[in-house]
């Protein structure tokens, strides 16, 4: 039996449809093919009498054909309807129990349900908020679609209120947007940032030079060459960690028949949407990569370790294959290439989807066997050699005279941010460090003294 993670009496559960499709007819396109919608596994939310859900599943549907949602954001989506398919049930209320007492209404019970495991720390805030936000959005989205009963909906499930706030343009000066919130929004606290992080798509924390030739001494004593090559491209590059495993041979390959930059010796690689190279949101951008970590791939795609890999996966000893596969053949982070290609190909019975968990089981092994040789390296996620590369470039160029300005727009370009207010986030971090070195070191010159006083 499953064991029980929530606090309602209730056995709704959430299954899955593995390779779903959504067909329709297309009066455009006489390729049978392309006549659906395809979905690794369908979310479907199952209520405790073991019946469909069927208002919950038609919205999820909605997110999936309309939305284009992707599977990460289905799931969340299917399990936060789940959450409140299981507090209607534990409650005894169904979704249209809006009585004329406000507090009564089922969504402002399920609220108060949600602040309540707030107070008992057995939820976060923004975890609270979000299942509330998704409530909401499913309630508009079958007013909107009248998949209720007019006559069945006595009031509103709840108010919307208008918030104005004042936004730090890139250029120093502000503007207001006006944004549609509701009275059942839950307060998240600003989220606390360590001093030592940089908010670029998550905290991230860049290791300084110590940690730096630690984690290089590992991988070229210890790691597995796949594992090394992997690190070392998210550290000359700032790749992520999707775009590293998503690459191919043939990407790397190709690049030897263009020339490496002038002023940075490293090849431009496009990554992102439309390149089969899977990056965060699918933003396009150009990836730098070292002329000697071009070679050293290279080297190893035409290595018999690799080959050895290749045999054992879906595309074959083939430069269309990955770079990087495990020991069994498989893909470290599946991109959205392989599975619409698997989908064309019939070729996803027994395929499960990767998402990179082996290469983070790797990073956390790394600083567990460095700490057994009585050296102390703090915990980092794959994701801060990202970082860490964004520092080591800035310091670089402001090291060789670039004046501020010049080194932020280079750096923009090379992460691929969207914001410059992104990309200053590194130069701010860079004052602050060099400040405190500087306040420690004349705190510790200032107890000396006092010492020899």
């Amino acid at each position: 039996m499953r064991k029980k993670t929530h606090p309602y009496n209730s056995s709704a559960q959430l299954e899955f449809i593995e390779n779903y499709t959504y067909e329709y007819e297309s009066n455009f396109d006489d390729n049978q093919e392309n006549k659906g919608i395809y979905c690794l596994k369908m979310p479907v939310l199952i209520q405790s009498d073991k019946t469909l859900w069927e208002l919950g599943n038609i919205y999820l549907q909605h997110l999936l054909i309309e939305k284009s949602c992707s599977q990460s954001t289905l799931d969340s989506c299917a399990t936060e309807l789940l959450d409140f398919l299981r507090f209607m049930e534990h409650s005894g209320l169904d979704i249209l129990h809006l009585p004329d007492s406000i507090h009564e209404r089922v969504t402002y019970r399920y609220n108060a349900s949600l602040l309540q495991r707030l107070r008992q720390s057995t939820i976060k805030p923004s975890t609270a908020n979000g299942k509330m936000r998704r409530v909401l959005r499913f309630y508009d989205f079958c007013i909107a679609n009248e998949l209720f009963d007019k006559a069945s909906l006595r009031n509103t499930p709840y108010t919307e209120i208008k918030r104005r706030y004042l936004i730090p343009s890139d250029y120093g000066s502000t503007f207001q947007i006006e944004v549609l919130s509701s009275d059942l929004a839950i307060r998240s606290p600003k989220r606390h940032l360590s001093v030592d992080t940089i908010l670029d798509g998550g905290s991230l924390r860049p290791l300084n030079l110590d940690e730096q030739n630690l984690v290089k001494q590992y991988l070229i004593d210890t790691a597995s060459r796949e594992f090394q090559l992997m690190c070392y491209l998210s550290l000359f590059s700032g790749a992520r960690i999707q775009t590293v495993c998503t690459l191919r041979v043939f990407n790397i390959k190709d690049l030897k028949k263009k020339n490496p930059g002038k002023f940075d010796d490293a090849y431009s690689l496009k990554v992102g949407g439309g390149t089969g190279i899977d990056t965060k949101n699918g933003t396009q951008m150009i990836l730098k990569i070292p002329s000697w970590l071009v070679d050293e791939l290279i080297a190893y795609s035409n290595s018999q370790s690799w080959k050895s890999r290749a045999k054992l996966s879906y595309y074959g000893v083939s430069d269309q294959n990955y770079l990087f596969l495990t020991s069994k053949g498989a893909s470290y982070y599946t991109s959205l290439k392989e599975i619409e290609d698997r989908r064309i190909s019939k070729s996803l019975h027994g395929f499960k989807q990767s998402r990179g968990l082996s290469v983070r089981v790797h990073i956390d092994q790394m600083i567990k066997k460095i700490n057994k040789n009585g050296i102390y390296l703090n915990n980092f996620r794959f994701h801060d050699l990202r970082a860490t590369f964004g520092l080591n470039t800035l310091n670089a160029l402001i090291r060789s005279g670039f004046g501020n300005d010049q080194a932020l727009m280079y750096l923009k370009e090379r992460m691929g941010h969207r914001s410059i207010t992104t990309t200053m986030r590194y130069l701010e971090y860079t004052s602050f460090i060099s400040s405190v070195v500087d306040a420690n070191t004349a705190f510790s010159k200032a107890l000396n003294d006092y010492k020899h006083m």
